[in-house]
């Protein structure tokens, strides 16, 4: 009988720790990205071409990194592809906001009037969906591209760099709780 305890108390350490584990990797998998890179948010920007080079996931966070006049105002699908900042979803004027991605799709633009037009807009779309219509820029923006729907495919990118070490980590995490699961038992 006693055995039997002894086992049952060695297999809840182990759920314990497994469950550590799980609860460890979700938190590294998530990555961090500034829009725009170095450039920050501003005028002049390519946002298609960085939006195009990452691939982002729920979880993950986006930097906006500007000063003044700028802001970064947080809307609808459509209110993105019409530039319109009357029904925001969230406003953000700090000079350096940061933003947890809660869902499959998050579009941005600039408060500042006329700087959307001008191409000062992201769309923040997840490896795990697709926009329900085309994203297109207003025609005569500075934004280049054609307009394509983003597909959700993996391309090798800084994103997957960042995966890659994640699962680095993972291995050695592992390693660490199959450790410590074989001192428990």
């Amino acid at each position: 009988m006693a055995d039997q305890r002894q086992g049952r108390g060695c297999a809840n350490y182990a759920a314990i720790v497994l469950s550590l584990f799980a609860a460890v990797e979700c938190a590294l998998a998530a990555s961090t990205y500034t829009v725009g890179d170095a450039s920050g948010w501003g005028t002049g920007n390519d946002y298609r071409t960085w939006e195009q080079k990452h691939t982002f996931a729920v979880g993950d966070t986006i930097v906006f990194n500007y000063g003044p006049p700028h802001s970064v105002v947080q809307v609808s699908q459509a209110d993105y592809q019409a530039c319109n900042t009357n029904g925001p979803l969230k406003s953000y004027s700090s000079g350096k906001d940061t933003v947890t991605i809660k869902d499959p799709s998050s579009f941005f633009i600039c408060g500042t009037p006329g700087h959307c037009q001008m191409g000062m807009k992201v769309a923040i779309i997840t490896a795990s969906s697709t926009p329900s219509t085309p994203i297109n820029p207003p025609s005569g923006t500075g934004s280049t591209g054609t307009g394509s729907t983003k597909s959700p495919t993996a391309t090798p990118n800084k994103a997957n760099t960042v995966s890659l070490q994640s699962g680095s980590t993972s291995v050695i995490l592992l390693s660490i709780v199959a450790a410590i699961t074989t001192f428990l038992l």
